[in-house]
């Protein structure tokens, strides 16, 4: 939500339309190019946390479910 906010409040629609639907990259990545062009370091590094909280949790979530069901992950 925050990628999206950043994104439209920066660049505007045009570049959310963009990046969901001509591109596929999604409105995080365009978010953090956003606010890396325009200098706002602290938001960049917030949705960067996000991110990589976001994808640690699947990976956590990915692996406990294999490890339950008694296959091995690595």
């Amino acid at each position: 939500m925050e990628g999206l906010l950043y994104t439209l409040r920066l660049w505007g629609p045009t570049a959310v339309f963009i990046g969901l639907f001509v591109l596929g990259i999604g409105v995080v990545p365009m978010g953090m190019v956003a606010t890396i062009i325009k200098g706002k370091w602290l938001h960049f590094g917030e949705l960067l946390f996000l991110a990589i909280l976001t994808l640690g949790s699947r990976i956590v979530d990915t692996y406990l479910s294999e490890t339950v069901r008694g296959e091995e992950v690595l």
